[in-house]
């Protein structure tokens, strides 16, 4: 049961160095100026709040959808005139302690002068991760920690790899970028309402642009990227037919046998004899 708050609730972080609590603040609801010695991670899921950083000359409003970093011993402090809920993700500075973990922190940190605001798929994606972080700690089953620690890596590396909302741009710079992560993350499941979600755009919109932009549909260039890295892998002997299918996310081998003759005007098989013999 969630329970709404006036005031911070205080927080203990465990032994391995990451909490996630959720928040639920009423109407009114304000927090003095807080200096922690560990790094915070503040994400909107409902509402709006006013969140003051001393790093900035002035508070920011963070609105539902968007996420703020605060770096340990940074002073600030919050209110809302309007229910709210947060997610509060805390982590100890021995936890982002290492080279990778640091460079992702640092990055995610850096020049910020806005509230981050994640494209919906990606925001959603995070939310998962957070939701099996609030599960395991709330289980403690068999080594719960290691699998947080797991999820830790899996959150940074999403917010790393995350794109402002960039809606200050023109639609098809939105559909570039979209194409350029496509061309990146082929392997993932891709489908036109995840990318026109991306794009903050309907179907039909993200449809036109992308055929203006490319010269193909939305599938057949996805499929058309993956066939080509298939065949990469096929080339260098580094897969299997099975493995080159699966490592460029087409898990389902017959399909992948029609869409590689569909494309090819042959069976993958043929395809690497006639490589062979070249």
């Amino acid at each position: 049961m969630s329970i709404i708050v006036q005031e911070p609730v205080p927080l203990t972080l465990p032994s391995y160095g990451l909490w996630v609590a959720e928040s639920i603040h009423g109407p009114g609801f304000k927090m003095g100026t807080e200096r922690h010695d560990f790094h915070q991670i503040y994400i909107v899921q409902r509402g709006m709040v006013l969140l003051d950083d001393e790093r900035l000359d002035e508070p920011l409003s963070l609105v539902a959808g968007s996420l703020w970093p605060i770096p340990a011993g940074v002073g600030h402090h919050m209110e809302d005139t309007a229910e709210s809920i947060l997610l509060l993700v805390c982590l100890h500075t021995t936890v982002v302690n290492t080279p990778t973990r640091s460079r992702l922190w640092q990055n995610l940190c850096a020049d910020r002068t806005r509230p981050i605001v994640p494209h919906t798929t990606l925001f959603s994606q995070l939310l998962k991760s957070l939701s099996r972080i609030l599960a395991e700690q709330w289980q403690h089953q068999s080594g719960y920690d290691l699998l947080i620690g797991a999820e830790l890596d899996r959150l940074l590396v999403h917010l790393a790899r995350m794109r402002d909302t960039p809606l200050n741009n023109d639609a098809p710079a939105r559909v570039q970028r979209v194409i350029s992560q496509v061309k990146t993350t082929f392997y993932e499941t891709w489908d036109i309402d995840r990318a026109a979600s991306m794009a903050h755009l309907s179907r039909r919109r993200f449809t036109t642009i992308f055929r203006e932009a490319t010269g193909s549909t939305f599938n057949d260039y996805v499929t058309r990227i993956r066939l080509e890295h298939a065949k990469a892998l096929l080339r260098g002997r580094l897969h299997s037919i099975p493995g080159a299918a699966f490592a460029s996310g087409i898990a389902d081998v017959s399909h992948f046998y029609r869409l590689f003759k569909k494309a090819n005007g042959c069976t993958p098989g043929t395809w690497i004899a006639d490589q062979s013999g070249d």
